[in-house]
């Protein structure tokens, strides 16, 4: 998943000399991200990155649905592209 600022600031950090520099509020970020398993027993960010205006995370959610045999899961429409 890839979250991203509002108007693309950089709020999160720069990269300098090729490494990123987390400025406060992505330390925070960092931080926060880092929690998310101690908060939600059964989610999981095996990998993250935070980058200067947005930050990307693989989620993992283990949190198997028991589906009664004569229901079925919502159906959502699916958007279409202005024509």
């Amino acid at each position: 998943m890839t979250f991203c600022t509002k108007n693309h600031d950089l709020y999160f950090g720069d990269v300098i000399d090729g490494r990123m520099e987390l400025s406060e509020i992505g330390d925070y970020a960092l931080r926060c991200i880092e929690k998310i398993p101690e908060i939600n027993d059964n989610v999981a960010v095996p990998e993250f990155v935070v980058m200067q205006n947005h930050v990307h995370m693989i989620f993992i959610i283990d949190n198997p649905i028991e589906w009664p045999d004569d229901e079925r899961l919502p159906q959502c429409d699916s958007p279409t592209a202005p024509g």
